[in-house]
């Protein structure tokens, strides 16, 4: 069944997935895999470990509510966020943050989310990031704010809104994912059913390319592998 969200705890050496009915999978190695104890009301939109508290943080579909699941993925704390967003990220201390609009939908700003009532606290405003239209967001390991735009424009801030970089790597990319030591890696769909991989430096220069891969989406960087998902639900591990 093809998967609809990943994620990899590598603390637990757990890769966490749901199936199209919503439901948990936890795979522990190749062949052990078992159902959680409780399905969600929807598939989810992201999942992120919080290495911090051991804790998984799941966004909802649809809903925009966000729950906290414990180890044994029972929910353990929710919260609806009622507010327009372009994607959320969690930073190394645990901190959910997402890209909300403002209520006319014209502007961007970054912001914090507490977990426990919905609420979000501006960090960065409209005037410190670019206001193209937004696509996906990231937080890097030295916990900078990426954010890639529709334009194909990826730009990286500080937390005092400082943009470090910003550049262009040509069509809009499906997915994006970035390591530890600020390798991007870029999902770029293809006419048909095929997609082109890329990777690139910090400063946007071409590390690689592969022009016909199979690949659904990704799910985690971990060292210096990244970890994909086909279009059959497999997970492949890329060096």
């Amino acid at each position: 069944r093809q998967l609809k969200a990943l994620a990899f705890d590598e603390d637990r050496g757990r890769l966490l997935s749901y199936d199209s009915q919503a439901t948990v999978l936890v795979s522990v190695g190749p062949d052990r895999i078992r159902l959680a104890p409780s399905a969600l009301p929807y598939c989810p939109r992201h999942v992120f470990v919080n290495r911090v508290a051991g804790t998984y943080v799941v966004v909802v579909d649809h809903t925009s509510e966000v729950l906290v699941l414990d180890e044994d993925l029972d929910v353990v704390e929710r919260c609806l966020v009622n507010f327009g967003n372009f994607g959320f990220a969690i930073d190394s201390g645990g901190r959910l943050f997402a890209l909300v609009a403002s209520a006319s939908g014209f502007t961007v700003s970054v912001c914090s989310v507490d977990v426990g009532t919905g609420h979000a606290t501006v960090v960065l405003k409209p005037s410190q990031i670019h206001q193209n239209a937004t696509w996906r967001f990231a937080i890097d390991s030295h916990d900078r704010f990426v954010v890639l735009y529709y334009s194909g424009l990826i730009a990286t801030y500080t937390a005092q809104g400082q943009c470090l970089s910003a550049f262009e790597c040509g069509a809009t990319p499906a997915c994006m994912a970035v390591s530890s030591d600020g390798i991007f890696a870029l999902l770029m769909p293809n006419l048909g059913s095929r997609s082109t991989m890329k990777f690139l430096s910090c400063d946007g220069r071409l590390l690689r390319r592969d022009p016909s891969v199979d690949l659904f989406g990704f799910v985690a960087w971990t060292d210096d592998h990244l970890l994909v998902e086909d279009s059959d639900g497999r997970v492949l591990c890329v060096r």
